[in-house]
């Protein structure tokens, strides 16, 4: 997607970025390493602003539940 730094990258089980810094992204569009939301992740961000920040942080955290779930498997 034009103007989406990758800040959530996947590599093996493992996230490149912290809990902290997606939702610092999601809430105000900068990447950890200086980059900042563009285009259409911009205007998804935008209208972020209208969603409570505790519900942003549950989408924030859910996938690394569910990493941490199933690497105990």
């Amino acid at each position: 997607m034009e103007g989406t730094p990758n800040i959530v990258s996947i590599e093996g089980n493992a996230y490149k970025c912290s809990v902290d810094e997606i939702n610092y992204y999601l809430r105000l569009g900068f990447a950890p390493k200086y980059d900042s939301a563009g285009g259409s992740m911009a205007k998804f961000i935008n209208n972020l602003s209208r969603v409570d920040e505790v519900e942003i942080h549950v989408n924030v955290i859910y996938p690394k539940h569910l990493q941490t779930i199933s690497s105990q498997k």
